[in-house]
Order: C-alpha cells, then structure tokens, then sequence
C-alpha cells in the first residue's frame, strides 16, 4: 500500500512539474482588472511596456510604478467598493494588437 502511495506522489510531482514548465508566468501573461459596479479598467503589458484601457476604451502607456500605485490600493483595501481581478493567459491575445 505504500509503494502505490509513492508512486501516485511521484507522478502527481512529475505531473506538477511539468505543469510548471509549460505555464508563461511571466508580466505579459495577465490581464489586471480593476473597477466598481460602474466601470472597469484593464492594464495588461504588452512589447512596448504596460498599457492602461479605460472603461471608455482608451489606451494609455503606463509606467510599472503607475500600475502599482492603481493596483495597490485596490489590494489593501482602502478604496471601498474597488474591486481587482487578475486574469491569466498561456497564449497570445487580443491584447498584443496594440
């Protein structure tokens, strides 16, 4: 019985790793969202650095520092009814048409 234990915990690791190996977590990977009930922004980073989409659709550069300082806040709380989303993505997207 604990043979067919670690030989299911070997391949559940061997499994995991080659999991990791084949996911992209690198910054150009996600998509951040952040909003109300009224409106939503997306950043998300594509060849020429980050990229802020307004509610209203329109794009804006942004610095790292200017995602943290939006993203932040939501984080910690401190802005009531701002709520933040991360969506992550292997493959190319719409968003690298920029």
């Amino acid at each position: 019985m604990h043979e067919n234990r670690r030989a299911l915990r070997n391949s559940l690791s061997s499994l995991a790793v080659t999991i990791q190996l084949h996911m992209n977590l690198t910054n150009d990977s996600y998509t951040i969202l952040i909003g109300t009930k009224n409106f939503t922004e997306r950043y998300y980073r594509d060849k020429a650095g980050w990229l802020k989409v307004s509610a209203r659709g329109r794009k804006f550069r942004a610095t790292a520092e200017q995602v943290l300082n939006h993203v932040l806040p939501a984080l910690a709380g401190i802005k009531p009814n701002v709520t933040i989303k991360v969506e992550h993505h292997d493959q190319l997207s719409a968003n690298d048409d920029s």
